[in-house]
């Protein structure tokens, strides 16, 4: 048993998320952000959450506008 176990958080490889060209914390990409939806988990601390590419913004709003991927149920 861990004491500093962060319970609904999981790790990713730098494939899935590639590092983040400004801060060099991986970012999450759209496969990762479906996968922790499917699961029902969480981004830890470690990801980069501020400086979001504009590719992936586009990508997520088109998914968004035709719900498709983790925004299918919503």
């Amino acid at each position: 048993m861990s004491v500093d176990a962060v319970h609904g958080v999981f790790p990713v490889c730098d494939r899935c998320a590639p590092a983040c060209s400004t801060c060099g914390r991986p970012l999450a990409s759209e496969r990762v952000l479906e996968f922790a939806t499917a699961l029902g988990a969480n981004l830890g601390d470690g990801a980069c959450q501020q400086h979001a590419q504009l590719g992936d913004r586009l990508k997520a709003a088109f998914k968004r506008t035709f719900k498709l991927g983790r925004f299918k149920n919503a």
